[in-house]
């Protein structure tokens, strides 16, 4: 049986899934993807180094979480079982969840056997209403924005229109996570 990653934040990014796969994603390789009664939120953080604040900070990430009446785009790709673990890896604060039966794929067979996986926050993992030293960092919305932009505007607008705003601040600067398993994953 194939299985495909569903991804909605940093993994439309095929530059950045691409180094976590270790192997080059094009455009031809991702089928635009729309996962059901799902939101995408900033609701997940990781202990990161902020090289602009020269400290381990909170740094904040694209999540998704239940919500039975909403949706939101992503992309799949198909993975190999070691690439799965790549990715586990990488989203360690992540559980990896089977979404096969809410996802709808544009220009994609869905009566063939596969499993399409993506990755939701950990409890421990998602911001309550602590945001004392928590952040958004620019750079990351820079790797998200650039992924989208690969796949057009009514892409792009529907990405904007199926995430919701955070009033966490966002900083300039790279980050780097303190984990360095994680890190190398990336």
């Amino acid at each position: 049986m194939k299985s495909y990653i569903f991804g909605y934040g940093s993994l439309v990014n095929l530059v950045s899934a691409s180094r976590t796969l270790k192997r080059d994603l094009s455009n031809k390789d991702v089928y635009i993807a729309k996962l059901n009664q799902y939101q995408r939120n900033w609701f997940l953080w990781d202990n990161v180094y902020s090289e602009q604040l020269q400290n381990q900070v909170k740094g904040v990430f694209l999540n998704i979480s239940y919500s039975k009446n909403d949706y939101l785009n992503g992309l799949i790709f198909e993975i190999s079982d070691e690439e799965l673990d790549y990715f586990k890896l990488r989203e360690k604060n992540y559980n990896c969840v089977n979404v096969t039966e809410l996802v709808e794929i544009e220009n994609f067979n869905l009566n063939e056997k596969c499993k399409i996986l993506t990755f939701a926050g950990k409890k421990d993992y998602l911001l309550d209403v602590d945001f004392e030293n928590a952040y958004i960092f620019e750079r990351y919305i820079e790797i998200v924005h650039t992924g989208v932009a690969q796949f057009g505007k009514v892409f792009q607008e529907e990405f904007e229109k199926t995430t919701i705003q955070s009033k966490i601040p966002q900083i300039p600067g790279s980050y780097i996570f303190i984990d360095k398993q994680q890190q190398t994953a990336r």
